[in-house]
């Protein structure tokens, strides 16, 4: 994987030794991601005229997958009809990462975890016991203290160069005073440290989320998913 590579590319080509193709033009590059992070994905980036025939080709060898690009590209081809559009997030080992004080945040096991998905967010992306989780981490609702977690978040479907961001959840009563930050800012520096890069994605109306995500860094692209057009 070529380094310069567009980030969202670079995940998704994780997924190509073992449930994945991957076609290169001198203006494009698509590639295929059966399964990862709970869908089966044509990733592209690159020029719409290099794009149009290898999003082609790759939608005739695999005609249920969703293609997934940055919005303004994925305008571009024909033949598509929309599914959802939402935001990729990235943090590149050259950008600046803010400073943002992560005390009290630690690695947690599978038990601790498990109750504030449950309650928290229980059909969160990302599960415990998931095998593409690296690792969870939480904080506590006091720093001094290392009981009574009220946020986790996790590294989970992380590509060789690409740690990604994934499970970010607050017990509804205590949102707003700043846990899910401290987490976020754990996770990114422990994947800024191992991977280079690190990049999640968010709803795009999740306000609240996405500036928590841009006071750390990282950078919003609008991202289209479309399927086939029928």
């Amino acid at each position: 994987m070529r380094p310069h590579e567009h980030p969202l590319v670079r995940w998704a080509a994780q997924a190509v030794p073992t449930a994945g193709l991957r076609w290169d033009t001198d203006g494009a590059t698509v590639v295929t991601a059966t399964g990862l992070n709970r869908r089966d994905r044509i990733v592209v980036t690159g020029s719409a005229s290099g794009a149009q025939p290898l999003v082609e080709a790759a939608l005739a060898a695999l005609p249920h997958h969703v293609v997934l690009g940055e919005s303004s590209l994925v305008a571009q081809l024909r033949g598509l009809e929309v599914v959802a559009e939402f935001g990729w997030m990235d943090l590149l080992p050259t950008d600046p990462a803010p400073e943002v004080s992560s005390v009290g945040v630690r690695w947690l096991d599978d038990d601790a975890v498990a109750p504030v998905l449950a309650a928290a967010n229980p059909g969160s992306w990302v599960q415990v016991g998931e095998p593409s989780v690296l690792g969870w981490a939480g904080a506590p609702v006091h720093a001094e203290q290392d009981h009574e977690i009220a946020s986790v978040g996790a590294l989970a479907h992380c590509a060789p160069d690409v740690a990604f961001l994934a499970g970010v959840t607050t017990l509804p009563t205590h949102r707003g005073g700043g846990l899910s930050t401290a987490v976020c800012a754990f996770l990114r520096d422990h994947g800024r440290r191992t991977r280079g890069t690190v990049a999640l994605m968010v709803d795009a109306h999740n306000e609240p989320a996405i500036a928590v995500y841009t006071r750390l860094g990282f950078t919003y692209r609008a991202v289209t998913a479309a399927r086939m057009a029928s």
